[in-house]
Parts: C-alpha cells; structure tokens; sequence
C-alpha cells in the first residue's frame, strides 16, 4: 500500500470520528440551558391567571358606564381635577368669564347648556357651556359634530369627573361589605399606608378621585370600625383602567377559595409576608402577581423566577418556594 493511500485512509478515519463525536454532543449542546432559548414566552395572559381576580369580581361594576353625551342635560356636574382644564376653554366668547378663574382644580363645574356653533369646516359643532362655583361661564368645544354628538357612547371631559358616574358606583358600593385585596390604601389624612389584606371591610361612600383614580373609596376595617381608609380605583375596560374594582375588592370571602392554606400561613398573606416552602397560589396571593415570570431547568430540576418591581424575586422548585430575595 502506497504512502499515498495511508494518508488518505487516515484522513478519512478522522473524518469518521469527528462525525461520531459531534452527533455525540448535539444532543448535550440541546439540552443545555442558555437562558434564551429554552426560557418558555409568558404572556400577560399567563400573568392574569395569577391574579386573585374572580369573573364575579371582574364583573361586579360592568353596568355602570358613563351616561351618552345625548342624554346629558343642564345641572350635570364634573369634578376638576387639574387647573389645566382652563386650556380647553374657548375665550372670547359672548358672555365667557372675561379672565378665567385662577383655580378650578377640586371645584364642581355645571353643565349650563347646549348649543351648535358653526366649525371652520363649516358644520355644525357642538358647544358646551358650564358655570363655575362663581357663576362664571365656561365655554367649551369638544370639535363634535351633531351627528356625533348624539351617536357616541361617551364623551370626555379633559381633566375632570363625571359626578354623576361617581354617585352610580357609590349606589353599588356604599353601605356593603366586601373583603379587600389591596395591600397599599390611604388613611384619613391622606398619608399611604399598609394594612391587613383577604379582611372584611363595609364601604362608606364613594368620592371622586384624582387624574389618574378618578374614584376614591372610602371604608372602615369591620374589626376597627373607627378608622377611615380609602383607595383609588378606575372603571372601565381601557388601558388606563388598571386599578379597577376586581383588583382591589373581593365580593366573598376569600379564605374560602383555599381550604388548604393553613391559618398560620393565612395569616402571613394576610400581612403580605412570605417564607420558604410556600406555595406559588400562596405566594400569589400574598404579593399578587409578577412583573416577570420565567421557567427554566437546572440541576434540581425546573425552577420558577418570579420578579417584582421593588426589586424582589422568588425561587420556586418543585412547587415550592426555597429561596427570595426582598
């Protein structure tokens, strides 16, 4: 045999074994774990699920909904919440406030009357016109037609509430009993505070809010019925919705969706407190849902890394929590 052909053979042999050995280690490089490609997508509707939200509580304010423009009549009022409302004010207006009011801001305007002014278009648009709590008149032109007007289920008022819809949600809440879910609320000086979560607490009225909240409820602790607390809440199904009734209040007691959660371990919920060999339902409801929710395999197996955006994460492995960081 050549020396030629040796060296081919020999070459063709490593060939060989370079192909063994890398279809050896494909299936290892498979399963390693990059924290890229192996982390599974969780979507906000995985996150929701996490939620103590019930659909009895989803629903429980879906009936109340602001009341159509066409059905707005003289004496509606909205409650200011910024000063920059006087920006929406058409001045120079017949009969208008000649300066506008310095401050509006936590004052009630009231709606005076409806008429039609014609656009640079040259339609017909809608002009509202309000009186301050000086009597002096606002005009405002929200750039409505008629037709529109009259067929749109809602109109805004920048930076203001709608009375009538805060007395709609008070005549569903106030005087009731229902447990509360929030951690953080309000006292009555208005400095935030933390209370017990999953008690009974009676509603005592329902006020209009601020910008962001425009509903602040107002209710006292069933077991301490002398302190006054209250908690800002949205209503409605927008992106601007997200501290609605569902995720603050509770219809029924909540302790009774969870007949094997321990007292002790209620209790620590209760207060929003964690410890190791707690559950993710536990967990859940102590601190309420992640941030970030990720899934990912390791030498004990596959670990759960829940993190909050006070900069809290927790480690659960096989179903229980075994190590956190606060």
């Amino acid at each position: 045999m050549s020396e030629r052909t040796v060296e081919l053979m020999a070459r063709f042999v490593r060939h060989i074994a370079a192909a063994a050995g890398l279809a050896m280690i494909m299936p290892a490089l498979q399963g390693c774990f990059t924290g890229v490609e192996s982390t599974p997508m969780i979507t906000d509707r995985d996150l929701k699920r996490r939620n103590v939200q019930t659909a009895a509580e989803a629903a429980y304010l879906d009936g109340v909904r602001p009341q159509p423009p066409r059905q707005w009549q003289a004496g509606k009022r909205f409650r200011v919440t910024d000063n920059r409302i006087r920006l929406i004010f058409t001045p120079g207006v017949e009969g208008a406030a000649a300066v506008m009011p310095d401050s509006l801001a936590g004052t009630d305007i009231t709606l005076t009357g409806l008429t039609t002014v014609t656009g640079l278009t040259g339609d017909d648009q809608v002009q509202l016109t309000f009186s301050d709590a000086d009597g002096d008149r606002l005009v405002y032109r929200p750039g409505l037609t008629i037709q529109a007007f009259n067929t749109d289920s809602t109109l805004t008022i920048p930076f203001a509430i709608d009375r009538d819809l805060v007395d709609s949600v008070g005549a569903r809440m106030t005087g009731r009993t229902f447990w509360i879910t929030a951690l953080r609320r309000f006292d009555s000086c208005g400095h935030q505070t933390e209370g017990l979560r999953y008690v009974p607490v009676t509603v005592t009225d329902v006020r209009p809010g601020n910008a962001n909240y425009p509903l602040s409820v107002n209710f006292v602790d069933n077991a301490a019925p002398a302190d006054t607390s209250h908690v800002y809440m949205t209503l409605g199904r927008g992106a601007t919705a997200t501290r609605n009734f569902g995720t603050l209040f509770s219809v029924t007691d909540p302790r009774l969706r969870y007949p094997r959660v321990t007292d002790d371990t209620w209790e620590l919920i209760k207060r929003s407190r964690i410890r190791q060999g707690m559950t993710p339902d536990e967990c859940r409801l102590a601190l309420g849902a992640p941030n970030e929710y990720l899934k990912f395999p390791s030498t004990a197996g596959m670990v759960e890394r829940w993190t909050y955006g006070d900069g809290v994460y927790l480690f659960f492995e096989d179903g229980v929590l075994t190590r956190f960081r606060r």
